[in-house]
């Protein structure tokens, strides 16, 4: 069983955080991947209430005012990091959790 993810004991989010819950995020994503919607929520129901925690890191991150041009500079900063361009499937974890959890924010829409 993989470790859970424990949410900042803090307001102030900051890159080290979002890293660590896009780690998470990725660290229990099912390989290979599942064939169905149905299948995924299955794989991926044991970690809800992390994965939840994940996505409201994410979230908080990106709730301060910032403009969609600051937006769009940091969502560029993680799905650019060499970090996270090891392979697509990373590549598409990372730019989907940050647009599912960003999305609504000021101007921000997926």
């Amino acid at each position: 069983m993989l470790p859970g993810y424990i949410a900042p004991e803090t307001s102030e989010i900051d890159e080290d955080h979002v890293r660590c819950a896009l780690n998470y995020l990725i660290s229990i994503e099912p390989n290979p991947p599942p064939e169905s919607r149905e299948a995924y929520d299955a794989a991926t129901r044991p970690y809800r209430q992390q994965i939840a925690a994940a996505m409201a890191t994410l979230r908080k991150y990106a709730e301060p005012v910032r403009t969609l041009e600051q937006m769009q500079l940091e969502y560029y900063g993680f799905t650019n990091d060499l970090r996270y361009l090891v392979s697509p499937e990373v590549s598409s974890i990372v730019c989907g959790a940050l647009n599912e959890a960003w999305h609504g924010i000021g101007q921000w829409q997926r």
